[in-house]
């Protein structure tokens, strides 16, 4: 692996968890409002 690989991966990593964190935190809202409630039934 050559300098550019590590980067790229570095960023993959991070922008996956932003949106894992992104996606999260939407859920828990909805959670905390009771949204979720609709959505399943």
């Amino acid at each position: 692996m050559d300098n550019k690989d590590i980067q790229y991966w570095e960023k993959v990593s991070v922008w996956s968890l932003r949106f894992i964190i992104a996606v999260g935190s939407v859920l828990v809202v909805l959670v905390v409002t009771g949204h979720i409630d609709k959505l399943i039934s």
